[in-house]
C-alpha cells in the first residue's frame, strides 16, 4: 500500500502547478509525514486520493482533447 501512496504523491508533485495552494501544502506535508516513517490516517488517504483522482481527470482531459466520458 505504501507504493500506492508514493505513486499518488509523485503524480501530485509532478503536476503541482494544477494544485491549489492548500493541496500543494497538503501533499508536501503528507510526504514529510511518510518520510518520517509515519503511516497516513484514513482521512489523509481519502484526501490524497481525491486530489489524485481530480488530477487524473484533468490529465485525461488534456490528453484526449475533451472531458472524460
Amino acid at each position: 500500500m505504501t507504493d500506492d501512496y508514493a505513486e499518488m504523491l509523485a503524480d501530485c508533485s509532478s503536476m503541482k502547478a494544477r494544485l491549489s495552494t492548500w493541496e500543494r501544502n497538503f501533499v508536501k506535508s503528507l510526504q514529510a509525514h511518510i518520510d518520517q516513517g509515519r503511516t497516513p490516517t484514513a482521512k489523509q488517504i481519502a484526501v490524497l486520493t481525491n486530489i489524485w483522482e481530480d488530477l487524473d481527470w484533468l490529465y485525461d482531459e488534456d490528453t484526449s482533447g475533451g472531458a472524460p466520458e
